[in-house]
């Protein structure tokens, strides 16, 4: 049988193809705004989708995957590396969070319970 006829093979492929989808949109729109919070949050998208697209694609090619031969290290490597270089999904909504509190769309208040 084909390797993805397996059904939790599909799954995986499948939870990794719509977080790299969400990802190309969010860059899209980040692009055509050209605002620092749709930057922030395409970026943040972008690292979930590679922690997904890593963590689902190392067990669908198991062992194999880390192996010098094979192309999967390559984007890989690569992706971790921006992650590292230019922030993680963590310090993304950090950022996005600031900027929600700083224009006033989020009141600190109306989180921690206290006056808005």
């Amino acid at each position: 049988r084909p390797l993805g006829a397996n059904q939790a093979v599909q799954h995986r492929l499948a939870d990794a193809k719509v977080e790299l989808s969400a990802a190309e949109e969010l860059a899209a729109e980040a692009w055509a705004t050209d605002t620092s919070f749709a930057a922030a949050a395409a970026k943040g998208m972008a690292s979930k989708a590679l922690n997904t697209v890593a963590a689902h694609g190392q067990q669908v090619l198991g062992g194999i995957g880390y192996t010098w031969e094979h192309s999967w290290r390559h984007p890989l490597r690569r992706g971790m590396f921006l992650s590292v270089l230019l922030g993680s999904a963590d310090e993304c909504d950090t950022e996005i969070g600031g900027a929600l509190i700083r224009s006033g769309i989020i009141r600190l208040g109306s989180l921690t319970g206290g006056p808005a």
